[in-house]
C-alpha cells in the first residue's frame, strides 16, 4: 500500500467504531517516517510516525484511507470575495517561507527557533506580530491540504445562520432610522418581539394569504389599525381608533423583513392564487415534456377548444356561432396527427371524430375538401400507442374501453391540469395568433363602443371554408421549424432541422414506433357508442331507448323472429351512430367483423336520415300532441259517462216503479222467456222498401218516454211519464203509492 502526501486516514478501534481522522504532511524520501496531524483537534501540531505503523493499521482493517477529502470539498464551494482574497494572500506572506522549509518546519525544537527569529526580525521593522497568529495559520495550512486556499476565512461558519437573535441589553438592533442618522441621541424604533411575530403572522394569514391579492402594505396597516391600537374614540359619530406615537410602532421594513424571512413562497402562491393557477402558471417547469414520447405515436395529446370567431351558415349564410375545434398531436414530432371542425357542444362523440381523422389518409382526406396533399407532407393516418385526454369528455368507462379495444390505452389529466398536455396546448395559441389577422367574424376583447359595429355581423366563412384554411395551417405548421425543440445527440448528429415533418420522418426510422393500423370499419365500430336491443317477433331488433325497429336479411335467414315469438325475447349488444339512426350494427362473436341492420318500412317513413336528437324531438313532439289533446279527450270521456249514468238512472227508476215489488226472485227468472219473446216482438224493426223515412213517426211497438214532473211540489224527482194514456196513469197511481208508503 502507497500513501502519498494529503492523504487522509480515518483509524478504528477494535470494535470498529471511527476514533480519528488524520492527514499526511510529509513522507521521507526513504519512507520510513511520515508526518500527520491530527483532523480533529483545532490545536494540534505536527507529528512523526513510522510509515509501517500505517501500513500495518491499513492491513490490519483498524484505518482506512478516505477516498473524499472533506476540506478540500469545503474550499471549493464558494467563489470568495476580493476581501476575503486580500486576506488569504496577508495569511500567505506571514507562514510561506515556514513551510516551504520542510521537514525542519515539523520539528518543534526547529519550528520554535525559526518563529522566534522571524518575530525578532519584525519587531526590528517595527510590526508586531504575535506567535499565536502564526501558529492559527500554520494549522489552517497543514489541516486544508497544504493548500493556499486554505487559508480563506470561512466565513460560512460565522455567526448564527437561521437564529434569530435578541437584543440582551434593549438596545434597537438593525439599521438606524433617518431620525437617528441626524440626531443619534434621538433612537427611533423598536425591536420586534416573539409577541410582534404573532401579530405578523396572523396579520398574513388574515388579510394577504387570500384571494383578494392584497398588497403587503395594505396588510400592515391593516395590522396596525387592529392589533396596534391603545383604544377607540368618536369622532362625528365615527369609530376611530386611537394609536400610540409612531416610534413605538414596528415600521414597515420591519414587517416586510420578517415576511420574507419566514415566507414559503410556494405556500403563499398557493394561497394567492389558488392550487389550479399555481399549477399552472406559478409552478416551476423545468421538466422535458418531449421524453414522454420516445417515437412517432407513443403518446397522442388530445384536446378541444373553442373558437374566437364566429361562422356562417353554408346555405343562407347567417350566423351559426363559434366552432369548436378538436386536435390530437404527437408528443415526440411535435405534428399535428388529425382535427375534426363542428358546431356541436364539446363532447366525447366529437372527440371520437378527431381521432378517426387521425387514423385517416390525410391524402384523401384533404382532395375531399379541395385542398391537394401528398402523403410525405402530411404522413399520420395509423392509432398511437397512448392517447392523453382531460378529464372532461374522456373520462368514463365506457370510452376508455371502447378506445382501449383498440390497442390505444387512454390516460387523463388531473383536473384543471392543462399543463399536463403543454403540446395541444400550445398548439391552440399557435392557431389563433395564425387566424387572428386573417379570418373576420373575430370576437374582440372589451365592451363594443357606441355606434361601433358588431363583431359577429363580420362573420363571412362558411364551416367547410374555415376546414379549408385549417388544412393549409397545419399543412405549413408541419414544416416550420421547432425552435424550443430539445434535439438528443443521435438528431444533432444527424443534422437534423426540427420542424413537426422532419421529426416524424426520422423517428419513423431510428425510434421506437408506437403506430398501429386496424381496417377503417373496426376502427370506427370501435369508437361508436354501444347500447343493448331486444330480439322481437313483432318489432324486429327493438332498440327500446330510440323506440325504432331494425332487421337485416342475414337475421331474418337465421330465424332470430320467429324464435322470438315461439320462445321469448332476447338481448342483444348493438353499436349505433348518433348522428345517423338509419342502421345498427350487431358485432360479431369473434370480433371479425359486424352484422349492418337497417330501418323497418314503418320507422323508416317517419326517421330515416334523422340524428339521435331529432328522433328524440320528433317522439317528444308526437307524446306532447297527445298529452295536449288528452283534456278533450277526457272531456269526452266525462260526457259519455255522464250520459250513460244518466240513461241507466232513468231506466233504473222506471224499472223500479213498474216492476211488481211483490214478486220474488224465482217468478221474475220464471217469466224471462215469455217476456224476451214479447220483447222481441216490440222492438223488432222493420224495413219498407220506396218509403221516406219520416223521424216525426213511430212506430206503435215503441213507446217513447219524455221526462216532465209528476209533482211540481214534491222533492223526489222520480220523472218518468209516457203517451199512452194506460201506461201513464198506471205509472202516477204507482209513484203516488209509493210516496205515500214512504210518508207514513
Amino acid at each position: 500500500m502507497k500513501f502519498v502526501e494529503n492523504t487522509v486516514i480515518e483509524f478504528f478501534d477494535d470494535e470498529r467504531k471511527s476514533i480519528g481522522t488524520e492527514r499526511i504532511l510529509w513522507i521521507s524520501p526513504d519512507k520510513l517516517q511520515v508526518v500527520i496531524i491530527d483532523l480533529d483537534n483545532k490545536s494540534s501540531l505536527p507529528d512523526m510516525r513510522s510509515y509501517e505503523s500505517l501500513e500495518e493499521s491499513l492491513s490490519c482493517n483498524r484505518a482506512r484511507i478516505l477516498e473524499i477529502d472533506p476540506y478540500n470539498i469545503a474550499i471549493g464551494l464558494y467563489e470568495p470575495s476580493l476581501k476575503n482574497l486580500q486576506s488569504r494572500d496577508k495569511a500567505w506572506n506571514l507562514i510561506h517561507e515556514f513551510v516551504l522549509n520542510e521537514p525542519d518546519i515539523y520539528d518543534a525544537r526547529l519550528r520554535n527557533a525559526m518563529i522566534n527569529d522571524y518575530i525578532d526580525r519584525m519587531e526590528k521593522r517595527a510590526i508586531k506580530i504575535h506567535k499565536t497568529q502564526i501558529y492559527r495559520k500554520l494549522r489552517r495550512y497543514w489541516m486544508g491540504g497544504k493548500s493556499k486556499m486554505a487559508l480563506l476565512c470561512d466565513y460560512r461558519n460565522c455567526g448564527a445562520p437561521g437564529v434569530s437573535r435578541v437584543s440582551k441589553t434593549g438596545i434597537k438592533r438593525g439599521r438606524k432610522s433617518a431620525i437617528t442618522k441626524l440626531d443619534p441621541d434621538n433612537i427611533v424604533g423598536i425591536n420586534i418581539t416573539e409577541e410582534d411575530l404573532q401579530l405578523f403572522r396572523l396579520a398574513i394569514t388574515r388579510h394577504y394569504h387570500t384571494r383578494k391579492k392584497n398588497p403587503l402594505k395594505y396588510v400592515y396597516d391593516r395590522m396596525i389599525y387592529e392589533f396596534y391600537n391603545i383604544g377607540f374614540a368618536f369622532e362625528k359619530g365615527e369609530k376611530a381608533p386611537i394609536l400610540p406615537p409612531s416610534e413605538t410602532l414596528p415600521r414597515f421594513e420591519q414587517f416586510k423583513y420578517y415576511y420574507y424571512k419566514e415566507r414559503k413562497l410556494k405556500d403563499a402562491l398557493v394561497k394567492r392564487f389558488g392550487e389550479r393557477n399555481y399549477n399552472l402558471t406559478k409552478r416551476p417547469a423545468i421538466g422535458n415534456a418531449t421524453a414522454r414520447g420516445f417515437g412517432p405515436g407513443a403518446e397522442y395529446e388530445i384536446d378541444a377548444t373553442i373558437g374566437n370567431f364566429h361562422l356562417v351558415h353554408s346555405l343562407n349564410r347567417l350566423n351559426i356561432g363559434k366552432p369548436i375545434t378538436y386536435y390530437a398531436k404527437d408528443v415526440f414530432s411535435r405534428l399535428v396527427a388529425g382535427f375534426s371542425i363542428g358546431v356541436n357542444n364539446i363532447s366525447w362523440r366529437e372527440g371520437i371524430v378527431c381521432l378517426e381523422n387521425a387514423t385517416t389518409d390525410k391524402v384523401e382526406f384533404c382532395n375531399q375538401h379541395g385542398i391537394p396533399m401528398t402523403f410525405e407532407e402530411w404522413p399520420s393516418r395509423y392509432l398511437p400507442r397512448r392517447l392523453l385526454a382531460d378529464r372532461g369528455e374522456f373520462e368514463s368507462d365506457y370510452v376508455e374501453d371502447c378506445i382501449e379495444n383498440l390497442g390505444v390505452n387512454i390516460s387523463n389529466t388531473p383536473p384543471y391540469r392543462g399543463d399536463f398536455k403543454p403540446f395541444v396546448e400550445q398548439h391552440f395559441r399557435i392557431m389563433d395568433n395564425r387566424t387572428k389577422p386573417l379570418v373576420p367574424g373575430r370576437v374582440e376583447k372589451g365592451v363594443p363602443e357606441r355606434g361601433e359595429k358588431d363583431y359577429r355581423l363580420n362573420a363571412k366563412l362558411s364551416i367547410e371554408a374555415y376546414i379549408q384554411i385549417i388544412i393549409v395551417l397545419i399543412k405549413e405548421y408541419n414544416h416550420t421549424i421547432l425552435s424550443d425543440y430539445p434535439l438528443d445527440q443521435d438528431m444533432v448528429k444527424a443534422g437534423l432541422i426540427p420542424t413537426p415533418i422532419n421529426l416524424w420522418n426520422w423517428g419513423m426510422k431510428h425510434r421506437y414506433v408506437g403506430l398501429h393500423d386496424k381496417p377503417k370499419d373496426i376502427i370506427r365500430l370501435n369508437l361508436l357508442p354501444n347500447a343493448v336491443a331486444s330480439v322481437t317477433y313483432d318489432e324486429g331488433i327493438y332498440f327500446r331507448r330510440m323506440k325504432l325497429g331494425y332487421t337485416c336479411k342475414e337475421v331474418e335467414e337465421r330465424g332470430w323472429f320467429e324464435k322470438a315469438r315461439n320462445s321469448g325475447v332476447w338481448t342483444v349488444k348493438i353499436t349505433y351512430d348518433p348522428r345517423n339512426l338509419n342502421y345498427i350494427y350487431l358485432p360479431r362473436p369473434d370480433g371479425s367483423g359486424f352484422i349492418k341492420c337497417e330501418l323497418l318500412p314503418q320507422y323508416a317513413q317517419h326517421f330515416k336520415g334523422l340524428c339521435e336528437k331529432e328522433v328524440e324531438i320528433l317522439q317528444i313532439s308526437e307524446r306532447a300532441n297527445v298529452q295536449m289533446s288528452q283534456t278533450e279527450q277526457q272531456k269526452i270521456k266525462s260526457r259519455t259517462l255522464a250520459k250513460i249514468d244518466s240513461i241507466i238512472d232513468s231506466e233504473t227508476k222506471i224499472t223500479d216503479a213498474i216492476r211488481n215489488p211483490d214478486l220474488s226472485r224465482a217468478e221474475i227468472i220464471r217469466q224471462t222467456a215469455e217476456n224476451r219473446i214479447d220483447q222481441k216482438n216490440r222492438s223488432q224493426v222493420t224495413w219498407e222498401l220506396g218509403k221516406k223515412e219520416d223521424n216525426s213517426e213511430t212506430d206503435g211497438k215503441v213507446i217513447p218516454f219524455r221526462r216532465e214532473h209528476v209533482n211540481e211540489h214534491s222533492t223526489d224527482k222520480k220523472i218518468i211519464l209516457g203517451e199512452e194514456d194506460e201506461v201513464y196513469d198506471l205509472l202516477v197511481k204507482e209513484i203516488n203509492r209509493r210516496n205515500d208508503d214512504e210518508k207514513n
